[in-house]
């Protein structure tokens, strides 16, 4: 039959079904494209946000996708910070497997290990990173987890260690004394003080040096012990001089993610060669760690405090409780905050309740490594000291304000060697002018580790 038949053109006889069949397939297949990228694109922001259980979660509701490349990179990450380390792990194999030349996945890889328990395949997979010639931030972070990787094995099989130190020092209030003579003072109104009462500068050397051991009993518990010395010396000011001998003697238990200690501390203080301050006390710490890098601490405190001669008057019961939380960062450097909060009551025992006080303190702490050997970090201190009677002499309650911002740069020779340079200033506001002080200090300190 003539299909031209009616027409000057002869039409092409056209079989529009495989025509259909192909764009439905183009399609379907853009739309499974775009499917795949859409879960993708979602697990890296959330990784990328940090909010790991909701990636991991993510990554569960798209199992069919598990096995495709760099889902499984991300997938591994959102797995280990999750608490899913065994999952992340086998994940990252996949990928590596795949993708050999990946630095990045080993290095995560390395850290699953790590979280695993597994510190021997940690240490090697972070050998092998070490050798793809990483930048300065990566090496500093492989730095600090083989250093943990050493204190772990170390741990489990018991661990002695102790370190040396050494260094120089300048204060520029040696006494804690007031910057100005003349004061004020509630009572007694306009006072000139002597040499004793005013800040005196000077400089000096000081050494450190002690040992701690860790006993591992079984899986969940261990004992651990410390004796700490350390002494401060001054060209000019010698009745200042301080050398104070302490002692920690305590054990652990670890379940899981948790741990509980319980010690008990003792340390001497001598002040210009004389016996100066006794303190006993009993601690006991709750800590649950989520990582290496972040946790949560609740400890309380209590202890005696005995002073020598006619500083006995001083004699307190101390009792205190606090928390604080470590958090890494994000940025360069490997930042880490630490955040402290304490409060406490110290009762005299010499019915002289206004030498007792409340207080309560605040502390943040930042730390970051700017460059593969070099550690850096500042400190905020904030205080409350209130007084518990009236000072009879004064004819006032005593209220004091402490505030203390310190800073520290430290530099690794080796991983046993280092130098550090400690900046402090020290400024207590008192509505006792008597009490008031600035005190800067530095400190250049040699030290060395071993184990």
């Amino acid at each position: 039959m003539d299909q031209t038949r009616g027409h000057g053109v002869r039409r092409p006889i056209v079989h529009w079904a495989p025509i259909a069949a192909l764009v439905l397939s183009a399609l379907l297949a853009g739309q499974v494209s775009l499917a795949n990228a859409a879960p993708l694109d979602d697990l890296k922001r959330l990784v990328e946000q940090r909010q790991f259980k909701q990636a991991f979660e993510l990554a569960r509701a798209n199992s069919q996708l598990l096995g495709k490349g760099e889902f499984d990179y991300w997938f591994g990450l959102a797995a280990i910070d999750g608490g899913n380390a065994t999952e992340g792990v086998f994940a990252l194999e996949r990928y590596l497997a795949a993708n050999p030349d990946s630095a990045s996945a080993r290095l995560e890889l390395g850290r699953g290990y790590f979280v695993m328990g597994d510190m021997t395949r940690a240490k090697d997979m972070f050998d092998e990173v070490s050798q793809m010639n990483p930048p300065a931030e990566v090496l500093a972070q492989i730095a600090n987890y083989q250093q943990a990787i050493g204190a772990k094995q170390s741990a489990a099989k018991g661990l002695v260690g102790g370190f040396l130190e050494t260094g120089f020092v300048y204060d520029s209030n040696v006494n804690g004394g007031v910057s100005d003579p003349t004061i004020e003072l509630p009572f007694l109104g306009t006072v000139t003080l002597t040499e004793d009462g005013r800040a005196r500068k000077d400089r000096g050397w000081l050494a450190a040096g002690g040992v701690y051991g860790n006993l591992p009993l079984n899986a969940s518990w261990n004992l651990f012990a410390g004796v700490n010395a350390d002494e401060r010396r001054h060209r000019e000011t010698e009745r200042f001089d301080q050398r104070n001998v302490s002692f920690a003697l305590g054990a652990g238990f670890k379940r899981n993610d948790q741990l509980w200690r319980l010690s008990i501390n003792a340390s001497q203080l001598n002040v210009g060669g004389a016996r100066y301050r006794d303190l006993v006390a009993g601690n006991i710490e709750w800590i649950q760690s989520p990582t290496e890098k972040r946790g949560l601490t609740v400890f309380a405190q209590a202890a005696n405090i005995g002073y020598e001669g006619g500083n006995s008057v001083r004699d307190a019961r101390l009792g205190a409780i606090g928390v604080g939380w470590r958090q890494p960062l994000s940025g360069n450097g490997q930042p880490s905050l630490s955040v402290n909060f304490q409060a406490g009551r110290e009762q005299n025992r010499r019915d002289r309740d206004d030498l007792g006080r409340d207080f309560a303190s605040a502390r943040a702490s930042l730390h970051l490594w700017p460059l593969a050997r070099t550690m850096a970090g500042s400190s905020l201190t904030l205080q409350s000291n209130r007084y518990l009677e009236l000072d009879a002499f004064f004819g006032t309650t005593r209220r004091d304000r402490f505030t203390s911002l310190e800073a520290y740069i430290q530099h690794y020779f080796t991983s046993a060697l280092s130098l550090r340079l400690d900046l402090s200033r020290t400024v207590n506001n008192s509505n006792i002018e008597l009490f008031a002080f600035t005190r800067p200090q530095a400190a250049l300190k040699l030290r060395y580790d071993f184990k």
